[in-house]
């Protein structure tokens, strides 16, 4: 059987599924779909097709920047409901969610360190 441990009134009670949990649960799995469905796909596409807009790569980090920021906002919503840990379930969205801010770290220290923002299809001759 398993167990809730509140660390801040220090009560113990039984690990069942509440209507809250389920609701939470819910959004989670919909804005899950929502980012790694649509959000990332979309950036990757225009990243990919629309290499003759201007804005294409600045577009491409806005949309990465919001993906980025809702799989951490969903992905704390489901570990604040996470009543197994021991499922494959689990361990993969917390191995993802520890990846994530990894990535976002990488990607925010490589925008931050570009002097200008130029795509591989204009050519820079620098001499």
């Amino acid at each position: 059987m398993l167990f809730r441990v509140n660390f801040y009134n220090s009560e113990i009670s039984s690990a069942t599924s509440t209507d809250l949990q389920r609701i939470v649960k819910f959004i989670h799995g919909c804005g899950m779909f929502f980012t790694w469905c649509i959000l990332f796909p979309i950036s990757i596409l225009i990243v990919r097709y629309w290499k003759h807009h201007n804005q294409h790569l600045k577009a491409h980090r806005f949309i990465q920047l919001v993906g980025g920021i809702s799989v951490s906002a969903f992905g704390a919503a489901a570990i604040s409901t996470v009543v197994q840990t021991q499922t494959p379930h689990a361990w993969t969205g917390l191995m993802i969610y520890a990846l994530s801010f990894a990535e976002l770290g990488l990607g925010l220290i490589a925008m931050w360190g570009q002097t200008s923002v130029v795509s591989v299809n204009k050519v820079c001759f620098c001499i």
